[in-house]
This record gives C-alpha cells, structure tokens and sequence, in this order.
C-alpha cells in the first residue's frame, strides 16, 4: 500500500501526470453498451416474449397472462 506522504523526489508542478487512466473512454462505452442492452431487453424482448407467448426463463410468466394460450 502506498504511503500517506509522496516521496520528496516528486514533482507536482503543472503539466507532471501522477496517474491517467488511458483506458476510461473504454470502460465508459463497455457500461453505456451494457446499460442500453439491460434497458432494451427489459423493455422491448421481454414484454414481446409475454405477449406471443414464447419461451422465457420463467414458466410462470405464463400463468400471468389473461389471454389464451394458442
């Protein structure tokens, strides 16, 4: 673990990077993409699997719908 003081050779003047982190742009498209494919499954594919009918994860979906079952 790093100690609580820098070192005394350190030089904090402007233009000196202490620490960059040159792949955020990276992790920032990867939780974006993940978050619009959670968003999209949540409300596009999961409601148009209820309404025809179609296999999903759980059987007891089915039991909620009011329509019947063709």
């Amino acid at each position: 673990m790093p100690g609580t003081s820098p070192h005394p050779s350190l030089n904090f003047e402007p233009g000196e990077v202490v620490y960059e982190n040159t792949r955020i742009l990276e992790w920032a498209k990867f939780w974006k993409a993940s978050g619009l494919f959670t968003l999209a499954w949540g409300a596009i594919f999961v409601p148009y699997n209820l309404l025809f009918k179609t296999h999903l994860p759980l059987e007891m979906a089915f039991d909620n719908l009011f329509t019947p079952y063709y």
